[in-house]
This record gives structure tokens, C-alpha cells and sequence, in this order.
């Protein structure tokens, strides 16, 4: 859940710049990039937009990830993406970049355009709900599903567990506020009692149909595009999709999730074993994943030097928490 870099430019030549210059390794001939807008630099990867670059002068999205996100990225649009009767940007290509001390790779996709997604608009949030109910449907019946990382109850369980260890070690920093190891303490007994209940997530999603579930759906990770074909939603960002059952990529606003309307993905499911799932507690038990997720990438940040931003976040995500601990919440819905 990196932090955009909200399309600064690239001040120096642009012919020069590591993007350019891979995209040129890629597809020789290709023509200079008239510009590049950086959007998105973070610990492990960076985005950027090459203007110009493509064919018939269109854009260039250059992305670099390590190569284990990169593959993953790779399979969902060339084996699952393609074969779903939705909207999706093209790849147009990875480039593995050799290195012995900072090994990565390249993908090159089409540009998604200009305008944000907003979980505000109501029509918006239609057009995810129907966007993810077709892929939902379509990738449960695909082969290439079930070889991407297990996204199952297992997975966040050892994130909740992570999460627990870097609160705990995280207590003794003398760089908390004075008031945040209580809060700490607060959260990491919330992180107990969700633990303590773990068999029953595993109960209930145990008779769920698996599919692609993208991870990360925040609305920073879409676009909406009209053409001749009609208005639709883009996704993007798929370095940590995986294989599970379809309730993360449906949590309702929370930590920016997408937030697709249910009556519409619901209505996009029906007649497929999805549709058993009763949508608003997939949407409930997704908004526990979320946050689970949230709070384990928060959680790095709160024993180094500078702990404030991480931490005031974390606070947030553990009232979120506490409130789906709730016995209203936690029951069938």
C-alpha cells in the first residue's frame, strides 16, 4: 500500500532516465519519451508514465517491481484478464533486468488515463461491483487461478501474526509518544482475540469457491475510462494478487478500498456458487483482511527513528478493528 507520488515530473533528460532507457532495451526504435511523470516511488518498486513512447505516440507505463511481484503481475493479465469478458489494460511486455545486487524487472503496460476512480460516486462504485463480479466469475473456472500465490485465511492469519510481533517489539521505542504504547497495547489485544477466532474464519471460507483476488483494491489502483465501447473501470497493480475467496477486493471504505457496490457485484455472481456468499458478509470478513493488511505494512514503520505518521495510522485501522470485533458485527449477516 506504497504512497503515490501524485505525477511529479521528471526534471532532467528524459532520454536518460532508467525507464526510458529499459523501454528502449525492450522495443528498439521506440520513440524518446516526450516527457515522464513520476507516479509512484516506493521502497520496493517505482511507476512511472513515458509520454510519447508507444504506438502511434500514445503513453507508456513503465513499472519496476522485483521479479516475483512482476511474474505474478505477468500471469493475471496474459492467462487470466484476457480471458474475462471485461475491460483490462494490455501488457505490453516485461523485461527482466540481471543484477546481482538489486535484481528486477520492467513491465510496460497501456495508459489507463486521467480520470480518478471515487469511492463517493455511486456510479463508480456500479461499475466496480460489475467489473469484479465478471472477473470473479470468469477467473474461478481458469487453470492459471490457481497457480498465483494462496491468498486463503492462512495467509492473513500469519499477516495478523506478523503485525503482533512488530507491535510487541515496537513497544520499547523511545521514540512513541507517551500515550502510544497504551494504544499499542490496545491494538495488539484486539490482534489476540481476532487470532483467538481464527477457526471460525477458516470454518466459514472452507465453502467458498476460490478465484483472483487482486489484494490491494484501493482506488488509487483503478481508473474509469469512456470510449466508443462504453464507461468502464481499469484495475491495475496486481503484484500482490493471489488466489482465495473474493471478500478482501469487496471491503467497504476502509483504508481506501475500492468499495464496488455489492447489489451490482452480486447481481454480476448470480447463478455462480459466489453468489452463496452472502455479499455483506464477504464484504465484513473483507474489511478484516484489509485492515489486517493495513496494519501489518503500518507496523514496519513504528521501531524506527520517525514512528508518528505510521502510528497515528495504526490507531485508526485498530478502531476500525475493534469495531468488527463487535458481537453485531461478528454474526451472520
Amino acid at each position: 500500500m506504497a504512497k503515490d507520488a501524485a505525477g511529479l515530473s521528471f526534471g532532467g533528460d528524459p532520454s536518460r532516465h532508467p525507464a526510458a532507457r529499459a523501454w528502449r532495451r525492450f522495443a528498439p526504435g521506440s520513440a524518446e519519451p516526450g516527457g515522464i511523470a513520476v507516479l509512484k516511488e516506493a521502497r520496493h518498486s517505482a511507476v512511472y508514465r513515458l509520454d510519447s513512447a508507444g504506438p502511434d505516440g500514445a503513453p507508456v507505463i513503465a513499472k519496476r517491481s522485483n521479479p516475483a511481484e512482476a511474474s505474478v503481475e505477468r500471469a493475471v493479465y496474459d492467462s487470466i484478464l484476457s480471458f474475462c469478458p471485461v475491460a483490462a489494460l494490455r501488457l505490453r511486455g516485461i523485461l527482466r533486468e540481471e543484477s546481482e545486487s538489486d535484481p528486477h524487472c520492467w513491465l510496460f503496460l497501456e495508459d489507463a488515463g486521467r480520470t480518478n476512480y471515487s469511492y463517493a460516486s455511486a456510479e463508480h462504485r456500479t461499475l466496480a461491483g460489475q467489473w469484479l463480479g465478471a472477473v470473479h466469475c470468469a477467473a474461478a473456472r481458469l487453470e492459471a487461478t490457481s497457480c498465483l500465490p494462496d491468498r486463503g485465511p492462512g495467509y492473513y492469519l500469519g499477516e495478523l501474526r506478523c503485525t503482533s510481533q512488530a507491535i510487541e517489539r515496537s513497544l520499547g521505542n523511545s521514540a512513541l509518544e507517551c500515550d502510544d504504547p497504551r494504544s499499542l497495547e490496545a491494538i495488539l489485544a484486539h490482534c489476540h482475540v481476532l487470532e483467538s477466532r481464527w477457526s471460525e474464519i477458516e470454518t466459514w471460507c472452507s465453502g467458498m469457491p476460490r478465484t483472483l483476488v487482486h489484494g490491494d483494491l484501493a482506488a488509487k489502483n483503478a481508473r474509469v475510462r469512456t470510449d466508443e465501447t462504453g464507461t468502464s473501470v481499469l484495475i491495475f497493480d496486481w503484484g500482490s494478487a493471489g488466489c482465495g475467496i473474493p471478500a478482501v477486493d469487496l471491503a467497504q471504505f476502509t483504508a481506501h478500498s475500492l468499495s464496488p457496490d455489492l447489489d451490482a457485484w452480486s447481481s454480476a455472481v448470480q447463478g455462480h456458487r459466489l453468489d452463496a456468499g452472502k455479499p455483506a458478509r464477504l464484504a465484513q470478513l473483507g474489511r478484516i483482511f484489509r485492515l489486517i493488511l493495513a496494519m501489518c505494512w503500518e507496523s514496519e514503520s513504528l521501531c524506527g527513528p520517525w514512528p508518528g505518521s505510521a502510528m497515528r495510522r495504526i490507531k485508526a485501522f485498530g478502531a476500525e478493528l475493534a469495531e468488527c470485533l463487535q458481537p453485531a458485527a461478528w454474526s451472520e449477516s
